[in-house]
């Protein structure tokens, strides 16, 4: 099996946050602009990243292309929950849960594009089942602030953690502060990834939950739905 490195995702939400060169950061458009660059993680470990030129991006029912730098600027819904798809030949289709804003920009960070080969992988690590045709996959690389306890669940789903280099980790029972964890074959519709130790809340992506510690996410047939919660540790 071939060593798979994960990339830790960085990404900021908020108003009018640093936007691209001629991007109006002060404009009163009731939808709310989404954007920021697809980049596919390399099969070669250690390679890095390249920007996917030509990648499909939707939120809601709007959707464009990236260009050739892997850039994309969006125009969505108003203040509402919204579902972001990455769609790249060659990787795997990926979903994201945004909230949109009234006014101002939505800056999306990095979105990562990954080969099918690292979910594959990563399943024959833990003994599970890869992608199914009827289900969804989901990704959390999880930002934790401190050493304690987090322990995360998706109901009916078994959770697979990382280790600190995001690689696939059976032996561990907890988050790793700089990992994350993989939840395969989850049944499509909206899941709810809950910190059952500490508490996660959502960050860019996740729809916040009925109640703390739980996020809101969407999970499609065939396609990766990727997370980034703040944690912090029991």
């Amino acid at each position: 099996m071939r060593s798979i490195m994960w990339l830790s995702i960085l990404a900021a939400c908020g108003d009018n946050l640093a936007a691209p060169p001629g991007l109006d950061s002060t404009f009163d458009d009731p939808r709310s602009q989404f954007f920021g660059t697809v980049v596919g993680l390399q099969p070669i470990p250690g390679a890095g990243t390249l920007p996917v030129a030509g990648a499909e991006v939707c939120v809601d029912e709007i959707c464009g292309s990236t260009n050739a730098d892997g850039t994309f600027i969006l125009v969505g819904g108003g203040a509402h929950e919204s579902v972001f798809l990455v769609r790249a030949p060659g990787y795997l289709p990926s979903v994201y849960a945004v909230t949109g804003g009234p006014t101002g920009d939505r800056n999306l960070g990095s979105l990562l594009a990954l080969l099918p080969t690292t979910i594959e992988d990563s399943a024959a690590a833990f003994h599970r089942d890869p992608m199914l045709a009827s289900r969804g996959e989901v990704l959390v690389l999880a930002r934790q602030f401190d050493t304690g306890a987090v322990e995360l669940a998706i109901d009916g789903v078994v959770t697979s953690y990382l280790d600190d280099n995001q690689l696939p980790d059976p032996t561990r029972t907890t988050l790793s502060k700089a990992g994350g964890a993989s939840f395969f074959a989850v049944a499509p519709g909206e899941a709810t990834l809950r910190s059952t130790v500490g508490t996660c809340d959502a960050n860019l992506d996740g729809w916040h939950g009925a109640a703390p510690g739980e996020i809101r996410i969407p999970v499609i047939v065939g396609h990766l739905t990727i997370v980034q919660p703040f944690c912090v540790g029991d």
